[in-house]
Order: structure tokens, then sequence, then C-alpha cells
């Protein structure tokens, strides 16, 4: 993989959590608290298996890339 094709790699990664963010925006607008609560956890776990084990690793072979 190259430096310019691990750019949008990781842009994708950062799209997929935005938008992994708007949906626990919508449902905490849209259900009850205990959906949100379940959907939350569910969200932030999900969140952290792109962060840790997908954009981690690329960073870390990219190091340009990091914020």
């Amino acid at each position: 993989m190259t430096e310019q094709e691990a750019e949008k790699l990781s842009i994708a990664l950062m799209q997929v959590v935005g938008l992994l963010d708007q949906t626990a925006a919508f449902v905490k607008d849209k259900d009850t608290t205990e959906s949100w609560d379940k959907y939350r956890r569910a969200v932030g776990k999900a969140m952290g298996e792109v962060c840790l084990e997908l954009a981690e690793p690329l960073l870390e072979r990219f190091p340009k890339l990091r914020p």
C-alpha cells in the first residue's frame, strides 16, 4: 500500500467513525433512554474497534498521516 492509498483509507475510516457518531445522535434524539444506553455502548465498541484495530496500525505504518 502506498502512502497515498493509506491516506484514502485513513479518511474512509474516520468517515465511518463520524457516521457512527451521527447514528448515535439520531438514536439519542429519537428513541428511549434505555435504547440509547444500549446503542451508545455498542457504538462506542464499534468506534473503538475502528480506531484501535484498523486506523491505529495504519497510522503506525504511515506516521505522517497522524493528525
